[in-house]
């Protein structure tokens, strides 16, 4: 309804107005004046009725006080005349009984509730009342009267209503005219665009005032028209020389732009070319510098010349680095990874590599980090290692004495990217209030005396904070001069879905363990660990509290105790002479902590187990060595050698109370991975023979007997999928029993270990696979307790050899010579990114003194023969050979994968895919694209070797 008016036109508008307030009056008066009649007539019949009553009452008193019914009912009937009268009645008030009752009925229906009406009126003898009188009256004929002059009313008000209406109608044009013609003014002038039509004024009101504002404003919209086509033109030859002068400014600031990209490439190159001409001479100045300090003919004053030498060059190569990582951050070039890793193990990492450096000004480096935190996280492994290693750095620099504590802990575990707090503590010099703000600037360090003093280009904290903020994280420092300083940082980690859950272990619940350090910090974080682990814990703060703890023990009270080597009064190594000497506690295991910087390898402390392990003490390590010093074959005839290995991982030798040997049979065809899995079953005191095709390995497993064999599934003319059948077959028709054979394969699709398994072989293992996936593999080969002696004997933890996997802040330290400026450059972008340092780390791991080195092994045999296959590989895509492709390309995946050449083995995995579908096109495109690449693998594996 409110629509419907709302979009009428004025006149419209006008007429709906005009009729709604005179039918609106008219109805309002037509109801007060129905109202005033209806009371007015029922007020009239109601008084007519009460005096009807008063007057037959005054001719019944007498017959109620002699009680005649008949005078009653005479008295009664008079009120028939009355047409309003419908009964009547008479009561006795002294005795409450009626005395008359008449009846009047009235044709038609009876009467409604609205018309209807009673009365009761005193009958008085006098002065006195003797009765009462009851009426019910029918009030319709009153309403019909009042309804029949309503009508008459009404019929006038209508024909009023219409005659003010039809006046109304004629008198609106002096309104709607006037508006109507102001609208048609304006829709002209919209529609033709013309403001010099102006509206003509009828009268002197209201709208006169409303036309002449209207044409004033068509007068001012004229001008202002007139105006705009003048600025208009204006503004055209203006923006024309402004174009003009745009293009120029344009042409010329790209010219400056494309100076500025020539500038910035220069300098890269420059760097990278520095990086070539200073590193290659200060490896060998630092690698001659270090042979030298060992010389046994040089004097103490050589001797302090020679490590001043070494000290000059390690500062100048800290500076090279901080300035190669702060240019690659200013131009843009750092690429951020997101992968799996843990926390525990980065972190434990830095502060090894710096261990030694804290150690020699006799520094305790301490990890503090939460037993039940969890640490497999997805991040930037390498970038988050430099940022530790640098901070732990640099509190060593500045700190002369007391202890750096590196402290790790979770901020609200419960979500999704929870948030991790990473604080540096030391006790230094400290930094003043006013340089705290400053001290993540470029260049910037608390004055100039303290860069003589100490050295550095003061980008080591510049180049933090800007890996922190890439990261998603915030860094501050907080400082007291003279007592020390806690820089922390705050970095968002997710969790690593993908983490293996950790290993439940049981040897160490309610073990009694004494443990003897003299920092409060360090024996506070190993007892908390060692509590989290189920142990029981005793501390001793001394060597002297420690031997009166022991005066009072029971004979085997501790099952072991754990022992800092460095103490002062009494050290831990002749405490542990003492121990040893103790009947009750000669043959219990030791744990020996020692630092890098005074440890000269193990000492024989008599009979009993004895572990060294390098401060600080990586809580998988110490865990490790503790639950192999409790683990009991429950014969007494096991015997444990630990021998101190540089600091990194105690090696570990379990021998038996035999000199029995397993024995394995590795088939492999390609002499890169063949050479890596024999290091590998070296290090597990594993016997091997070695045959790289099926034939003869056939032809081996006729005439030997082995423990279990390495099968490679994909071998030329027979492969290891059919030797397998073959084999299982012979096995059945001899009637021997079950070999183990362990498929290896460089495949990891779906169905690939259905495949295998469907062939006879009993487990899988995927290339390149780790030293602890070797060993676990084929200790379920093979009963307890002989699997207990595929052991360690050098190699270190899958953890540590995690450590070489990410590189540190100097992740360019070694571009060889004589390569060229596009190589060096090339190597010095993406050396992070063609190899893998954890499996180079692994081998590296594996070498044993007195033999041939062993990467430099592996590597001439992938450059030869890899270069053989890729050869092929060009001449397979050619030709077109899908078949040539698929083999030449599977036997670098793997030998690639091993070497550490992780993106070049994609390559060939997607080549192989492409060949065997048939895609011989796109093969030959990623053929070209491995052959780069292959290129780029040979530089940086030559750069390693270099740097080895």
């Amino acid at each position: 309804m409110v629509s419907w008016i709302r979009n009428l036109s004025f006149a419209g508008k006008l007429r709906v107005m005009i009729f709604h307030a005179v039918t609106g009056a008219l109805l309002l008066s037509f109801v007060l004046y129905a109202l005033t009649q209806s009371l007015a007539a029922r007020r009239d019949a109601l008084r007519h009725l009460q005096t009807l009553a008063d007057a037959v009452g005054e001719n019944a008193a007498l017959a109620l006080a002699r009680a005649d019914r008949a005078q009653a009912l005479s008295a009664l009937r008079s009120l028939h005349a009355d047409p309003l009268v419908r009964r009547a009645a008479l009561y006795d008030t002294a005795t409450a009984q009626l005395l008359a009752d008449v009846d009047f009925p009235a044709p038609g229906a009876a009467a409604g509730r609205m018309t209807r009406a009673h009365l009761q009126r005193p009958v008085l003898l006098g002065e006195h009342p003797v009765g009462a009188i009851e009426l019910d009256a029918d009030l319709a004929p009153v309403y019909a009267q009042v309804g029949r002059s309503l009508e008459s009313v009404l019929a006038a008000l209508a024909l009023v209503g219409f005659g003010a209406y039809f006046w109304s109608s004629r008198l609106r044009r002096f309104i709607t005219v006037p508006v109507e013609d102001l609208v048609k003014v304006t829709r002209d002038v919209f529609e033709n665009k013309n403001f010099a039509i102006r509206a003509q004024r009828g009268a002197h009101d209201e709208f006169g005032v409303l036309v002449d504002g209207f044409n004033r404003m068509l007068a001012e919209l004229e001008r202002r028209d007139r105006n705009l086509l003048v600025y208009q033109n204006q503004l055209e030859r203006l923006v024309g020389e402004r174009t003009v002068d745009l293009d120029r400014a344009v042409s010329d600031a790209q010219k400056a732009a494309k100076r500025a990209e020539e500038a910035s490439r220069a300098k890269s190159d420059f760097l990278a070319r520095m990086s070539h001409e200073i590193r290659t001479p200060m490896n060998g100045v630092l690698g001659m510098a270090e042979l030298l300090s060992h010389s046994p003919k040089l004097d103490e004053r050589q001797r302090r010349y020679v490590m001043t030498i070494r000290q000059s060059g390690g500062s100048l190569l800290e500076i090279i680095n901080d300035i190669l990582d702060f240019s690659k951050i200013e131009a843009g070039k750092l690429v951020l990874d997101h992968t799996g890793f843990c926390l525990r193990d980065v972190v434990e990492e830095a502060a090894e590599i710096l261990a030694e450096r804290a150690s020699t000004k006799g520094l305790e480096l301490i990890c503090d980090i939460p037993p039940a935190m969890e640490t497999a996280v997805l991040g930037d492994r390498v970038r988050l290692r430099q940022v530790i290693i640098n901070l732990i750095s640099n509190a060593v620099k500045f700190t002369e004495r007391g202890e750096i504590k590196v402290k790790v802990r979770q901020i609200d575990p419960n979500l999704s990217n929870s948030v991790f707090r990473f604080e540096i503590e030391d006790t230094g010099i400290g930094i003043r209030p006013e340089n705290c703000a400053t001290i993540f600037e470029s260049f910037a360090q608390e004055d100039i005396s303290t860069t003589r003093q100490y050295g550095g280009t003061g980008l080591g904290l510049a180049i933090c904070k800007q890996l922190v903020d890439a990261m998603g994280g915030e860094i501050g420092v907080e400082s007291v001069p003279g007592k020390g300083s806690i820089f922390s940082f705050t970095l968002p980690l997710g969790p690593d879905p993908a983490a293996a859950p950790p290993r439940a272990w049981t040897v160490l619940r309610g073990a009694h363990v004494l443990l003897v350090d003299d920092n409060t910090t360090s024996r506070r974080i190993l007892g908390r660990h060692l509590a989290a682990w189920g142990s029981s814990v005793v501390e001793a703060a001394s060597s002297r509290e420690a031997l009166a703890i022991l005066d009072k023990a029971l004979d085997g009270e501790f099952g072991v105790m754990i022992i800092d080597s460095q103490m002062p009064e009494m050290s831990g190594t002749a405490l542990a002479e003492r121990i040893r000497a103790l009947a009750r506690f000669a043959s219990v295991p030791l744990v020996m902590m020692q630092s890098e910087a005074v440890s000269n390898g193990a000492r024989d402390l008599g009979r009993g187990p004895v572990a060294w392990m390098s401060k600080p003490v990586r809580q998988a390590q110490l865990h490790d060595r503790l639950c192999e010093l409790l683990a009991d074959d429950g014969e007494g005839t096991r015997k444990m050698k630990f021998a101190f290995n540089g600091g990194k991982t105690p090696s570990i030798a379990l021998q038996g109370s035999g000199d029995f040997k397993r024995k394995v049979l590795l088939v492999e065809d390609n002499p890169v991975n063949a050479e890596v899995a024999l290091a590998m079953l070296r290090e597990l005191a594993v016997d091997a023979d070695s045959v790289s095709s099926g034939e003869t390995a056939l032809e081996r497993l006729a005439l030997s007997r082995y423990d279990a064999v390495l099968m490679d599934c994909q071998m030329p003319k027979l492969d290891g999928y059919e030797a397998t059948r073959r084999f299982r077959d012979w096995e059945q028709l001899e009637g021997n029993g079950r070999t183990p054979i362990i498929a290896l394969t460089a495949n990891a699709l779906d169905g690939d270990a259905e495949k295998c398994y469907a062939a006879g072989m009993d487990r899988y293992l995927s290339k390149p696979f780790t030293l602890e996936q070797l060993r676990d593999v084929l200790g379920g080969c093979w009963p307890e307790p002989a699997a207990a002696q595929l052991v360690r004997t050098g190699a270190p933890h899958d953890s540590d050899a995690a450590a070489g996997a990410g590189a540190d802040s100097a992740a360019l330290d070694a571009i060889p010579a004589g390569t060229s400026d596009e190589a060096a450059d090339e190597v010095s972008e993406s050396a992070g990114v063609i190899l893998d340092h954890t499996a180079l780390e692994r081998i590296k791991a594996m070498h044993r003194p007195g033999r041939t080195d062993l990467l430099t092994k592996v590597i001439g045999l992938y450059a030869s023969n890899s270069t053989g296959l890729a050869d092929a590989l060009r001449t397979s895509a050619l030709s077109g050979d899908a078949n040539g492709l698929m083999r030449a390309a599977h036997a670098l995946k793997s030998s690639s994968a091993n070497v550490g050449a992780v993106a070049l083995a994609e390559l060939c995995r997607s080549i192989e895919a492409a060949a065997a579908e048939g895609r011989i096109d796109l093969a030959g495109m990623l053929v070209e694209r491995f052959l780069h690449e292959h290129r780029r693998v040979l530089q940086a594996l030559d750069q390693e070797i270099m740097a080895a």
